[in-house]
């Protein structure tokens, strides 16, 4: 039978090296749930508006990434508009461009688009068709923008996408973080 004893400073060593890799754990477990977070956000403005996931995602942008120092994950939600051609079912039509922005509305018409393959395929229109100054001998003479739907933020504000963000965060933290503390107390030698 053989028995080991350590030492009072082996005991503390283990213990300052858990705590080091306890902090860089809680910093992993924290970028893990940010991503977890966006992924969940973004498939629930999907729901919402008729936008392909990617472009939702290219909205939005953590910020700041957890450190051991500092264990928080910032998002930052750009506020422009996302080009027609992020949405799904977006199509020229002899009567303009039909689509659908958001899935609770139905189809619309814009008479006075047209999409432009050249133009990496983004639709225009031009300014100020609609209004009553603007007659149609005039429609020609007016300038071309790019057309845009609604932004991410519009969509972001909304409760729903707030709450999914706050139930991810309620229930895959604590499961990164026990995940990361056993790992942490496991390579310092304490288990």
């Amino acid at each position: 039978m053989t028995l080991a004893f350590k030492g009072f400073a082996e005991i503390e060593r283990g213990f300052r090296q858990a705590a080091v890799a306890t902090a860089r754990g809680e910093a992993r477990a924290v970028r893990r749930t940010g991503v977890t977070i966006v992924a969940n956000q973004s498939r629930a403005i999907a729901q919402i508006a008729n936008m392909k996931i990617g472009a939702i995602k290219a909205q939005l942008v953590t910020k700041t990434q957890p450190t051991p120092d500092r264990p928080r994950v910032v998002f930052e939600v750009k506020s422009k508009g996302i080009p027609l051609k992020e949405f799904n079912g977006t199509r020229q039509t002899k009567k303009g461009v039909s689509v659908q922005v958001l899935k609770s509305q139905p189809r619309q018409t814009l008479r006075a688009a047209f999409g432009v393959a050249k133009f990496s395929s983004n639709y225009f229109g031009r300014v100020g068709v609609g209004r009553k100054d603007y007659a149609s001998p005039h429609v020609g003479r007016l300038p071309i923008k790019k057309l845009y739907g609604p932004s991410v933020l519009s969509q972001y504000v909304k409760e729903p996408i707030q709450a999914a963000g706050r139930n991810t965060w309620n229930d895959r933290l604590p499961v990164e973080l026990d995940r990361e503390t056993a790992f942490a107390l496991k390579k310092a030698g304490l288990i």
